[in-house]
């Protein structure tokens, strides 16, 4: 999947997170994320990778046993670290759309990058493709 598509799924990905936010009680959103991610990344429909990630959440909140799915729980770990990468961007970038950046991000890590190079190749993917340059 290419960095702009996968940039798309996270933006809907948010999108389809936020109604299960304000219903359900207080959760790692990255959890979620990585369960509906999964779901859309294997061809599932936005409707059926909401449930998906619902019913995983649901493990997760129960602390029920052999609920968590291994390729999930790595997903989930990655965009948390994602989100923590991201800090130092957002710190000096000017308004930009964080999916972008993420995107870049987990694309570089995907494809076997470390966390240095992961966020040096995001912020030229920004600054490159998304004109957003930050101010260091």
């Amino acid at each position: 999947m290419d960095v702009a598509t996968l940039a798309d799924l996270l933006h809907e990905t948010g999108e389809h997170h936020d109604p299960y936010e304000k219903s359900h009680p207080p959760h790692n959103w990255w959890d979620w994320y990585a369960a509906y991610l999964d779901a859309r990344e294997h061809g599932r429909p936005s409707d059926e990778a909401s449930a998906a990630a619902g019913r995983y959440m649901e493990g997760i909140l129960d602390g029920v046993p052999g609920r968590e799915d291994e390729n999930v729980a790595a997903l989930a770990e990655l965009l948390n670290e994602t989100a923590a990468r991201h800090g130092s961007f957002e710190a000096v970038a000017p308004p930009h759309d964080w999916w972008d950046w993420y995107a870049a991000y987990l694309q570089a890590r995907r494809d076997g990058a470390d966390q240095e190079p992961a966020a040096a190749s995001a912020d030229r993917y920004m600054a490159e493709v998304k004109h957003v340059v930050p101010t260091r």
